[in-house]
């Protein structure tokens, strides 16, 4: 290895134990409760300025941890779409939301917990809407899976309109992470949340559900106008 390669691989080394670091912080105390400092030296760092050497800013570093994760999950998620396809199940939407979801659950900690869901969870109902962008608002072309099971999402809720579809997506991922969360603290460190867990397929029946639910005024007039099991045009 040249010391140039060297060099280099030190430093992403670096990056990624100060993203991790900053995870973990993030989820256990809040992202806006969480210092440069803190994380430098929560990471064991001897200068407390190596965060801003490599981030410049605290939103440049979560700008890179969601870049770092999201894109990990693509192949996963490449892999689910392949498997729904091949199952005649690709616009189901409980595996749609399955597809979107169950991979968070892969990213864990050293001690088995689920720093980035947590994370993701508070990001999502708060810096996003503040101008911190993910990865799929500044190019969508850079995660394809992700980006592809959103669109099948749209079109298997063909018959909604379209704010009242984004408004589901979010709402279906926040019931995901919200209860996550909860399970993850109840469940204790050494019985890790998994997709199989019972609780967690119950989870998943109530979204399915949540998203498939007519809007609110044909509930009001016409209460049998779409069927679960009614195909995208």
């Amino acid at each position: 290895m040249t010391t140039r390669a060297a060099g280099q691989a030190r430093t992403l080394l670096t990056q990624r134990t100060l993203l991790t670091v900053a995870e973990r912080l993030f989820a256990e105390r809040g992202i806006d409760n969480v210092s440069l400092r803190q994380i430098a030296d929560a990471a064991g760092m001897v200068s407390n300025n190596v965060v801003r050497y490599h981030f410049s800013t605290r939103e440049n570093l979560i700008a890179e941890l969601l870049q770092w994760r999201v894109r990990s999950l693509e192949p996963v998620r490449t892999a689910m779409l392949k498997d729904a396809d091949a199952r005649g199940v690709s616009h189901d939407i409980r595996t749609l939301m399955m597809i979107l979801c169950a991979p968070l659950l892969a990213i864990r900690d050293e001690d088995g917990g689920l720093g980035f869901a947590l994370f993701l969870s508070r990001y999502m109902f708060s810096l996003r809407g503040q101008g911190i962008p993910h990865p799929y608002d500044l190019d969508a072309g850079s995660v394809p899976a992700l980006t592809e099971t959103l669109a099948r999402i749209d079109r298997r809720l063909y018959f909604l309109p379209a704010g009242t579809i984004e408004v589901r997506k979010r709402t279906g991922l926040g019931m995901f992470l919200n209860n996550i969360s909860f399970l993850a603290s109840s469940a204790g460190p050494n019985r890790p949340v998994l997709i199989s867990d019972p609780m967690v397929a119950d989870l998943m029946e109530m979204i399915t559900a949540a998203m498939l639910a007519p809007p609110a005024a044909i509930c009001e007039d016409q209460p049998k106008a779409f069927s679960q099991d009614q195909k995208p045009v």
